[in-house]
């Protein structure tokens, strides 16, 4: 029995490449980690390159800021011309100073101006009626007169008489009522102390009965607005007869 030679390629074929062998352990190629390796050492080389050019960068900017700072800084001046500068600021100061002391009393003269013309003002206001009350006094003056001639005992006797008399106080009422208003007084100082501020003696009369000072007549009335006087009472002053009682100031 002849034994016949086993055919392994038979039995066992061997088909396709080594190269195609798709098993998971498979390792790439060598020209792929090469590319790799060296696609890793440009990028750390370029970013290290950029990291020291900043770095330069930074430096420059340094000493260009700090020749800049020293560019700046004033100039180191000698004692000669600090002493000018102190000089001329003291003649600036002594300028200033003045100019102030000017302005003070700039500002004191006009306030004084301004209080000066507010009170004129104010016065002119207050006394304004003034003009026309001393043109009115006479016509004042004619309606007393016209009511002292009136006897009390004609008037009495006369009916006629007694009306017109009677129109005549009215107007004379009315005319004072005017002048109250507006700040004029009339003085009448008949039976009270003599005040030469006020009153204008025009004769003195012996009448013992009164104190002596006293103003016994009154020939024409005053007239005053507000605080001051338009025009003196004219009186008569008594003289002698007793003295003025005085009035115990501890009782």
């Amino acid at each position: 029995m002849t034994n016949k030679p086993t055919n392994m390629q038979e039995s066992h074929p061997i088909s396709g490449d080594f190269s195609q062998d798709k098993s998971p352990h498979q390792e790439p190629p060598v020209s792929d980690l090469e590319a790799r390796v060296s696609e890793h050492s440009s990028e750390t080389s370029d970013s290290l390159q950029d990291h020291l050019s900043e770095k330069n960068q930074g430096k420059k900017g340094g000493k260009t800021a700090k020749a800049k700072q020293a560019e700046q800084m004033p100039p180191v001046q000698s004692d000669q011309e600090v002493g000018a500068q102190d000089a001329g600021s003291d003649h600036d100061s002594d300028a200033l100073n003045q100019l102030k002391d000017q302005l003070l009393r700039a500002m004191a003269e006009m306030e004084n101006l301004r209080r000066r013309s507010a009170r004129e003002l104010a016065d002119r206001v207050k006394y304004a009626p003034g003009e026309l009350a001393r043109d009115l006094l006479p016509v004042a003056d004619n309606l007393d007169r016209a009511l002292s001639s009136l006897d009390a005992e004609a008037r009495a006797a006369d009916e006629r008489l007694e009306q017109f008399a009677a129109g005549i106080e009215a107007i004379a009422r009315d005319f004072l009522a005017a002048f109250e208003k507006n700040g004029i007084h009339r003085l009448d100082p008949l039976d009270q102390p003599f005040n030469p501020s006020e009153h204008e003696a025009m004769l003195k009369v012996q009448d013992d009965s009164r104190p002596p000072g006293t103003v016994v007549q009154v020939m024409q009335a005053g007239y005053i607005l507000r605080d001051r006087l338009l025009r003196p009472a004219m009186v008569g002053v008594a003289e002698g007869g007793a003295p003025p009682t005085k009035v115990d100031e501890k009782a």
